[in-house]
């Protein structure tokens, strides 16, 4: 019971709490108990989350790290935000992130480009400009240079200069060209071009 699983978990070391945890998480993909005691552990306090969302990193059960992203805490919610980018697929993602909090969105995006998952990227950032969506300015640079092309003429009027810094660090042609064009038809002194 889960009890009795977290009296033998606190005789662990947080590294072999962990690291336990991962291996029950691979375990539940094809046991049904083990399974549950995961989902039963994510209704729990703080901790008992912190453990159940660990398991995901070896169930690969990107439902459950999606759900995590809107836990109360802070600390199960960031762990929940690399589970998410290993495990949660394309259509997962496509379906869940226009749900999560926009601080969040960004972290996840990020973390699905270290783990070189760009197709889902690309998609929720098409969504956004689909949408209209004023959020399009801050993700766009973690798109692929043909969405970034495609897009950045819908943000050039509202991006901020944080945008603009992180679209020339991630894509300084692009933004070169569009400066360039932007200079030759600028008719007054315009701070944010300098």
């Amino acid at each position: 019971n889960t009890q009795t699983f977290l009296n033998e978990l606190a005789t662990m070391t947080h590294a072999g709490r962990m690291q336990r945890m991962v291996q029950v998480g691979k375990a539940s993909r094809t046991d049904p108990a083990l399974a549950t005691l995961i989902e039963t552990l994510s209704r729990g306090d703080t901790y008992e989350r912190r453990l159940a969302i660990t398991a995901c990193f070896g169930s690969r059960d990107g439902a459950h790290a999606l759900r995590a992203l809107q836990d109360a805490s802070r600390v199960v919610r960031g762990m929940a935000i690399k589970a998410a980018a290993l495990a949660a697929s394309d259509e997962q993602l496509r379906d869940r992130l226009p749900l999560v909090n926009p601080a969040m969105r960004y972290k996840v995006l990020v973390h699905l480009k270290q783990q070189k998952r760009q197709s889902p990227i690309d998609a929720f950032v098409q969504q956004l400009a689909e949408a209209h969506d004023p959020a399009l300015s801050a993700l766009l640079s973690l798109a692929s240079p043909r969405i970034v092309e495609a897009q950045i003429a819908a943000v050039a009027d509202y991006a901020g200069r944080s945008d603009w810094v992180r679209l020339a660090k991630k894509h300084p042609a692009i933004v070169a060209a569009v400066v360039q064009a932007w200079a030759g038809r600028i008719e007054y002194s315009d701070n944010r071009l300098i």
